[in-house]
């Protein structure tokens, strides 16, 4: 009882931080529930929960968790829970840390050791990062990024989320994800609605890309916003718009994020019971 209270604490502790020091993250964050999950060995969040594992947390310094818990708000801030489509998981969130961690170290924040960092991949979206991996992994000598992807992708053949031999034997409402190496927060698919209950997938979409400009609107006042951050995420929405031929990708989806100018209040519904500042 003691470690998930333990880990939740230490997590709103960073949560703090991250708002005072680093408000687009900070800002964001509040849009997910935390919830301590055994089944997921690091972090991972589906757009709509922060999923963490207690053990993981209580192994990282202050300034690591508020670097991961950055990581992880990044991932539905650029669209990657609900850009996979039909790509390999574990691949797919080898692309995204990629795409996602060097924008981090450009803000000044504090990542794990052992992280997917490579210079090679800096300023590319997720999907042009993983069709290098791709390529790479049918091509084993064209890099060491390659020999790595390879042997990571050997054992596993499994389903969308597969992790671990041990999956099996938890529960199936537990969330899992692939492993990867140096992966620290890992991304699910957005959740579809069950029962005509929740917002579909390009509701989901086009709520995050309210709340990330919010977000930069709050950062902005703050004098306290990345300029790597707004390029990333210029670039990756631009690609976004190419990448017709995934199935989850649907036009539907586009169509959603690509509207024009809003004017949006800075404050927008309580989500998971929090009231949030917003982008």
């Amino acid at each position: 009882m003691n470690k998930p209270l333990s880990g939740m604490v230490r997590i709103q502790k960073a949560r703090t931080t991250l708002l005072l020091d680093h408000p687009f993250f900070g800002t964001l964050l509040f849009r997910l529930g935390a919830q301590a999950r055994s089944s997921i060995a690091t972090m991972a969040t589906d757009g709509v929960s922060l999923y963490f594992n207690p053990q993981f947390v209580e192994t990282l310094s202050a300034a690591e968790i508020a670097g991961t818990l950055a990581h992880e708000v990044m991932h539905p801030a650029l669209q990657h829970h609900t850009r996979r489509g039909g790509r390999t998981p574990r691949r797919w969130n080898m692309a995204c840390d990629y795409a996602i961690n060097p924008m981090l170290v450009d803000a000044g924040l504090t990542l794990p050791k052992g992280v997917l960092l490579d210079n090679r991949f800096r300023g590319m979206s997720a999907e042009q990062i993983y069709n290098l991996l791709e390529e790479e992994e049918q091509n084993p000598s064209s890099s060491s990024t390659a020999d790595e992807s390879q042997d990571d992708f050997a054992e596993s053949s499994g389903g969308p989320n597969s992790s671990d031999s041990s999956c099996s034997e938890k529960d199936m409402d537990e969330p899992s994800v692939p492993q990867t190496p140096g992966g620290i927060g890992q991304v699910l698919d957005a959740p579809e609605p069950e029962n005509g209950q929740g917002d579909t997938v390009a509701e989901q979409a086009r709520d995050w890309q309210i709340a990330v400009e919010q977000a930069e609107n709050v950062a902005k006042l703050a004098g306290k916003l990345p300029a790597g951050v707004t390029r990333s995420l210029d670039a990756a929405q631009a690609f976004r718009f190419e990448d017709h031929q995934s199935p989850q990708n649907s036009s539907s989806c586009f169509a959603a994020l690509n509207f024009g100018p809003c004017h949006v209040s800075l404050s927008f519904k309580p989500l998971n019971g929090l009231s949030v500042l917003a982008r």
